[in-house]
């Protein structure tokens, strides 16, 4: 079943095949490249709000607010079942009619896995677009670990954020009736029963969830408590924790001198 076809930013399409039919396209000589459907993530914020932009003064009315530049920004279809994923095909045929509308800038706050650029859609319809004169921005996002980004491609114009003055904030609640409020990575509300808490009290390795010093016997389907750490960040206790079964997580962090909880629900 044919979903898209695309003429600007490559020459293609995109279909849904049984094996036997994708078996006999390989085998025609103008076949170059088959690719499987993949998902992205969504890397978007309130960048206006955020970069101080006013409209009485400032860099925003010294541009006309843009006046004259088409800008097409490719986040997301809206599927009410999953707005947090993009498919790489939706994604592509985005970019392929904004690539045909000659839009001036093209704008993506989403990302892919890391992979090789022949293989990245974004790298890939990024240079043809380049190529017929739209410049690309894109967001570098915050799933890549120190010295690498996503959307690294050298021909895209990668932009990250150093900091960030929004913070998800949530409160946590004991059996004993602490509560605790801290930056939840989790979006909804929970309530866990009959789930211990584990942290590694006689273990510092353990206490600070080092990478492979957790027991899967003694954390499965339990809530790991991470001690803060100044050589192990939290994305790597992330790991450790999510690689030794845990039911859900939380991490002490000390920021600007000041203890911070995180806690994350998997």
């Amino acid at each position: 079943m044919l979903l898209y076809s695309y003429n600007h930013v490559m020459h293609g399409f995109n279909a849904s095949l049984t094996p036997s039919q994708l078996s006999a396209i390989k085998k025609s000589p103008a076949h170059l490249a088959t690719y499987p459907e993949s998902f992205g993530k969504l890397f978007t914020t309130y960048s206006p709000k955020f970069l101080g932009l006013q409209r009485e003064s400032g860099l925003w009315p010294a541009a006309s607010f843009g006046e004259g530049v088409i800008i097409r920004i490719v986040d997301t279809r809206i599927w009410l079942e999953n707005t947090e994923k993009s498919a790489a095909t939706d994604v592509l045929a985005g970019m392929d009619q904004a690539t045909a509308d000659r839009v001036d800038i093209l704008s993506q706050s989403l990302g892919f896995n890391y992979t090789a650029y022949f293989k990245d859609v974004i790298a890939i319809a990024s240079l043809s677009a380049i190529e017929k004169g739209i410049f690309v921005v894109c967001a570098a996002g915050n799933a890549r670990g120190q010295n690498s980004t996503i959307n690294g491609a050298p021909w895209i114009a990668t932009v990250g954020a150093a900091t960030l003055d929004q913070s998800f904030t949530a409160m946590m609640t004991l059996e004993n009736g602490l509560a605790v409020q801290g930056i939840s990575y989790f979006p909804e509300s929970i309530y866990i029963t009959n789930a211990s808490l584990y942290y590694g009290r006689d273990n510092v390795s353990k206490a600070m969830c080092k990478a492979l010093a957790l027991d899967q016997n003694e954390v499965a389907g339990k809530v790991v408590l991470c001690d803060n750490s100044t050589k192990i960040d939290v994305s790597g206790q992330m790991e450790e924790v999510e690689r030794a079964g845990a039911y859900a997580r939380i991490f002490l962090v000390d920021i600007s001198n000041s203890g911070h909880c995180f806690w994350d629900f998997g």
